[in-house]
This record gives C-alpha cells, sequence and structure tokens, in this order.
C-alpha cells in the first residue's frame, strides 16, 4: 500500500499533515499543560481549609514555576508539532503521537529555560545590554514584593506553630486519634516545604543579582542597599522556618 494520500495529485497530502500534526500536538500538549499546572501548585491552592496566609504562601510559591512552565508550554506546543509533521511527512510506521511527545520533550526543555530566561532578568545573555541602574530597579521591586511575602509567611508559621501545639495536647488528651494527628502535621509540613521553596528561590535571584553587578564591574549605594535588604527578609524567612521546623521536631 502506498504512503501516499488519496486525491488530486495528492494535494490533499500536505492539508492532512498539518491537520494531523495539529491534532496531535494540541493532545499532547492538553496533558503536558495539567501535569505543568501539578508541578507549579496552583491547583492545591484552591484548597477551600487554608487560611488567607496560608494560600497566599502557596500562591507566593507557585508564581516562579509558572513563569518558567509558561515558556515550556509554548515549545512544548512547537515541538510536538513539528515533531508529528515531520513523523507524518515521513510517511513512516510509527505512530505520530510518539513523534509528537519526542518533540514536546524537546520543545519543553528549550521554552523552559526561555521562561527561566525571564523570569531571571540577569541572565548572561541580558547582563551586557542592562545597566546597574536596571539591576538595582529589578531588586527594588523584588523588595517591595517580598514584604508581602514575608507578613504571609510570619502569619502562617505562628499559626502552624499554635496549631502543632493544639494537636500535642489533643494527641496527648485522646481526643484525636493518631492518624488525625499526622494527617493535620502534614498539611503543616506543607507550608513547611512551600516556604523552603521561597527561600530557595529568593537565594537564587539573590545569586543572579550579585553577578549581574559583578559582570557589569559596576557598583552604587543604592545597589548595595537592595541587596543588603534583600539579604535581611531572606534572613527573616530563615527564621520563620527554622521556629517553625523546631517546632514540628518538638511535636513529632
Amino acid at each position: 500500500m502506498s504512503g501516499r494520500f488519496p486525491g488530486k495529485g495528492g494535494h490533499e497530502a500536505p492539508r492532512r499533515l498539518r491537520g494531523v500534526a495539529a491534532a496531535v500536538a494540541a493532545a499532547v500538549l492538553l496533558n503536558a499543560c495539567t501535569e505543568m499546572q501539578n508541578v507549579t501548585g496552583t491547583q492545591s491552592c484552591n484548597d477551600p481549609f487554608m487560611t488567607p496566609a496560608q494560600r497566599q504562601l502557596c500562591l507566593d510559591s507557585a508564581t516562579y514555576h509558572q513563569t518558567v512552565a509558561g515558556g515550556a508550554a509554548l515549545g512544548g506546543l512547537t515541538g510536538a508539532g513539528a515533531g508529528a509533521l515531520a513523523c507524518a511527512a515521513s510517511h513512516s510506521n510509527v505512530n505520530p503521537l510518539i513523534c509528537a511527545a519526542i518533540g514536546l520533550g524537546v520543545g519543553i526543555l528549550a521554552g523552559g529555560a526561555t521562561g527561566y530566561a525571564v523570569a531571571e532578568k540577569q541572565q548572561s545573555a541580558r547582563q551586557n545590554i542592562r545597566s546597574l541602574d536596571a539591576v538595582t530597579a529589578d531588586i527594588r521591586q523584588q523588595n517591595d514584593t517580598l514584604r508581602s511575602q514575608v507578613a504571609a509567611a510570619q502569619t502562617v508559621t505562628a499559626e502552624d506553630r499554635q496549631k502543632l501545639v493544639a494537636i500535642a495536647a489533643a494527641t496527648r488528651s485522646g481526643q484525636i486519634s493518631v492518624n488525625q494527628a499526622n494527617a493535620a502535621r502534614a498539611t503543616i509540613a506543607a507550608d513547611n516545604r512551600r516556604l523552603a521553596d521561597i527561600i530557595s528561590q529568593l537565594e537564587d535571584k539573590q545569586r543572579q543579582y550579585i553577578s549581574a553587578g559583578q559582570e557589569l564591574n559596576q557598583t552604587s549605594p543604592d545597589y548595595t542597599a537592595q541587596l543588603l535588604q534583600l539579604q535581611r527578609q531572606i534572613a527573616v524567612l530563615k527564621q520563620q522556618k527554622a521556629a517553625l521546623d523546631q517546632a514540628m521536631a518538638a511535636s513529632s
């Protein structure tokens, strides 16, 4: 059986190939986008049992990952479409879905790198064209955003420490079972992981800002002051996490 598509003079083939590519790419990308949403954690932030501060902490943790995932999704669409089209055009026996999946993977890797470059404005490709004033403005904006994140983290960790004391007391008195206590602690552990994630992200950004200044071989009082402010806010978050770590260890 010939690998050509039927039609007048074979003119239907290109249109059908494009249709196969588009359909397969869309199907694969839909699944990929769902997975990306799971990775960013935005779905878990809709938990109706979360306090406002817990929800804010969850969203803060997810924001950075959404920026990276956005570039990955766009790259995945391009890669999946190209892979399915190439597979169909070759008239091979390979399932176009497999070709699209391969293309999706390659595209996600490339697109994820693009998303990271957007999230981290001090990426090496941009350091050469950005002045120290622009870098300083980025740090200032980060510090402004971080103030609300620090406030949310302080509220969450204070609430969680109180909950841990209540959980321990309720367990000792027999008001709740061990399984119920563990389930309550698991929610607090999730808050702790989100806080750790935010700290890790901020430390990555801090290194990027420092690297930008070194690459530009420049400094200024404002640049130094903004870096110190960022460092102090990260230190506050670390103190909050350390206090929650201690309370969790005592409650276990």
